[in-house]
């Protein structure tokens, strides 16, 4: 059997090698200095664009193969002391089919669901994949995220940094312009080159994907291979190395409540930052949205949306979470350093907390605890690329609430090989000493806990074909005060193989993914408590429609009881037939364990979203419902109904107006949240809104706030 496995391997090891030797070659141009001033309107009017270097996207990624596109897409670039500007006009056939959407900042992240758009991606430097992703849609609305790998996986994380653009939609075509500052994407100042590439999605009845730089058809894992590159004529100057940004937030309850603060940088150069903060304001405009709770064990996960904290953040997202921003809650006052000294980034945090929360993990589950306590945190990081997009970084983190302290060293990385190959990593120890408080915590009772992890993965992402094998554990004794984790004292052991096929000239069906997935949980190098099997089919439609099928069926030991013949068969539809309207509705039901009474359950469970858009207005509905019954699908144990609504409308695209509606059946609680926003810049701002919420047969309770911040360069 082992001999069986190990020729099975091998030959999956060679496939991906001798069938995945694509070449191509890098696109490239020298961009011209120049010294007049570009205003980015979105015309391309200066004379400055008429003497700039101009290129072509000449390649449309199809299915499985590369062609030319059936319309023009022109780049233009351009820079001078402070900025490199980019101009792109994107012709078209009929200007009437463009897909784009006004939206308001904080919601632009949807263009990449339903809009035409341009994007360019500029890589961190020459051997890594890290990326600064910059995307604007013809009515020029514009979204910025940064991209990170851990292994063959992308991740993007939304953060707030300066930049501009603007498009406009003509006769014949539409045009985009973008200026972004060597500032903002951290440029070394004797840079000869920069790593970009540039890219244009046009959907129709299918979606259609033009590039600059092309690289092989399917999935590909390390982007800045393929990537092209933009020389510089001259050095570029360091300006503007302070930024200010004042702040000013009233609000109204009871009484009337203000606060002043400060935040700001210091620029040694462009890849040195120095932040700190007096008071800052770390609250959010932005709600999050509600989730489904009932019959769940382990702590709700939200993404950290304050932009302190989710700018530079990359620096600490390892596979396990040990750093999770949200636990620094209330702070009264931060620091935060980035620097890259000769071959070696560093990161470093500190932060004084007046609200402290820990998010406290045990076998198969996890808690939240909230306090008024205060708390000391400290995190530093130190990270080493090497070859290509390999890396090794060490993670510190320590935090100390009056005589208890929580303290974790973390060494990871990952290393890729042969083009597709990769390897991740993980280590981890953990020292704690708890608080003795169990006014807090039944958990808090003063006792010192080592705890120690591990993290192994291993995987090839073949453009049509792809492997990933898993091993990871957490010790019981293993707490991250800092960090969010679902669960300790486990193993997990996983096995996931998948294909990409796609069709050449079927009328109806563009491609499909199955992918097989088997793992199981274990008890920290004990036995085990969950084996489970996993089979999903992808598969897309004209007209921007995809389905999902998914069904697995899987055995669980909890409590002590072993429940076995679960099962859960899942359903999804996403599709995006017009060009003001895409919906989407997901589907589960099964056999499940009911947590609460440890029995069996039967689940149904269904969500559904709705967007519509009419010029500058948006309608947003979503919904999802919750059931479990005692047996054949009678006798409620559990029902859960969420409510979500938005509706806004722009005046300008820094201008706008929504209101979100939120209603939870469990605890009957209905939220109102009105807000007014005018955002030139993430940093330029005024909010004026409020929050209301109605309880049923209670008081209702209201806020109304104002935020006012202003960035200023010195």
């Amino acid at each position: 059997m082992q001999l069986q496995a190990f020729k099975i391997f091998t030959l999956l090891f060679f496939y991906s090698n001798i069938f995945s030797q694509e070449k191509y070659t890098p696109s490239s141009l020298t961009a011209k200095k120049v010294k007049g001033n570009i205003k980015v309107d979105g015309y391309l009017y200066e004379k400055e664009w008429k003497e700039s270097t101009t290129d072509s996207l000449n390649f449309e990624m199809v299915w499985d193969k590369i062609e030319r596109p059936d319309v023009k897409t022109k780049i233009f670039v351009i820079y001078d002391d402070e900025n490199l500007y980019f101009g792109i006009k994107c012709y078209e056939k009929n200007v009437k089919e463009i897909r784009a959407s006004k939206l308001n900042p904080r919601e632009s992240y949807k263009i990449f669901l339903q809009d035409d758009y341009i994007a360019l991606e500029i890589y961190k430097d020459t051997a890594s994949s890290e990326s600064y992703s910059f995307a604007v849609n013809p009515f020029g609305i514009k979204n910025f995220s940064y991209i990170i790998y851990i292994g063959s996986t992308s991740q993007a994380i939304f953060k707030d940094i300066v930049w501009d653009a603007d498009a406009k939609i003509n006769d014949s075509c539409w045009t985009a312009e973008i200026s972004i500052p060597f500032k903002s994407i951290e440029v070394k100042k004797d840079v000869k080159y920069i790593k970009t590439n540039i890219y244009r999605i046009r959907r129709r009845d299918i979606l259609h994907y033009y590039i600059w730089s092309p690289h092989p058809v399917g999935k590909i894992s390390d982007p800045v291979l393929y990537a092209g590159k933009i020389y510089l004529e001259k050095e570029i100057k360091i300006t503007y190395p302070f930024e200010f940004l004042p702040y000013f937030v009233g609000s109204k309850e009871e009484k009337i409540v203000y606060k002043l603060g400060l935040t700001a940088k210091y620029y040694l150069t462009y890849t040195k930052i120095f932040n700190f903060a007096l008071n800052p304001d770390y609250s959010q405009i932005e709600t999050d949205v509600w989730q489904i709770d009932v019959n769940t064990i382990s702590a709700i996960y939200y993404p950290e949306k304050r932009p302190f904290f989710s700018e530079g953040s990359e620096m600490f997202r390892t596979p396990f979470e040990i750093f999770y921003t949200r636990t620094i809650n209330n702070p009264l006052f931060a620091l935060k350093f980035y620097g890259e000294l000769e071959k070696f980034k560093i990161s470093y945090i500190s932060a004084y907390d007046r609200n402290t929360i820990w998010i406290i993990p045990y076998f198969q589950g996890s808690f939240y605890v909230e306090s008024n306590e205060k708390s000391f945190s400290n995190i530093f990081c130190l990270k080493r690329e090497f070859l290509k997009s390999s890396y090794a970084r060490i993670l510190l983190t320590d935090r100390e609430v009056k005589e208890s302290f929580s303290r974790i060293f973390s060494f990871d990385g990952t290393f890729k090989f042969l083009k597709y190959h990769y390897f991740t990593y993980q280590f981890l120890y953990s020292s704690l000493k708890e608080l003795e408080n169990k006014d807090i915590s039944f958990e808090f009772d003063g006792e010192k806990l080592y705890g120690k992890g591990f993290y192994l993965n291993y995987g090839f992402s073949f453009p049509k074909f792809y492997l990933d094998l898993l091993w990871e554990g957490i010790s019981p004794d293993f707490r991250a005060d800092n960090g969010f984790l679902s669960s300790n004292d486990y193993e997990k052991r996983e096995s996931k193989i998948g294909i990409n096929y796609f069709f050449k000239e079927n009328p109806l069906i563009h491609g499909f993914s199955p992918q097989f997935r088997i793992f199981e949980l274990r008890k920290f190098l004990k036995g085990r408590y969950h084996f489970e099997k996993d089979i999903y089919l992808n598969i897309n439609f004209k007209k921007l429609t995809g389905l999902t099928f998914g069904y697995k069926v899987y055995s669980r030991k909890y409590q002590n009881i072993d429940f076995k013949k679960l099962w859960d068969f899942i359903f999804s539809i996403y599709s995006s037939p017009f060009k003001n309207i895409n919906f989407s509705f997901v589907i589960d039901y099964g056999r499940q364990i009911n947590y609460a009474f440890l029995n069996y359950g039967n689940v149904l469970c269904y969500s559904t979203n709705f967007n519509f858009y009419i010029r500058n207005l948006k309608i947003d509905f979503g919904y999802s419902r919750y059931t479990m019954f005692e047996k054949d699908y009678k006798n409620k144990i559990y029902e859960q109904k969420i409510f979500n609504n938005e509706i806004s409308y722009s005046f300008t695209r820094f201008t706008s107006f929504r209101i979100i509606n939120q209603y939870n059946s469990t605890t009957s609680e209905y939220f109102l949240y009105p807000l007014f926003s005018f955002e030139p810049t993430p940093f330029t701002l005024f909010y004026f809104g409020s929050n209301h919420k109605i309880i049923k047969n209670s008081q209702k309770d209201y806020k109304i706030f104002l935020k006012i911040q202003y960035q200023i360069k010195l």
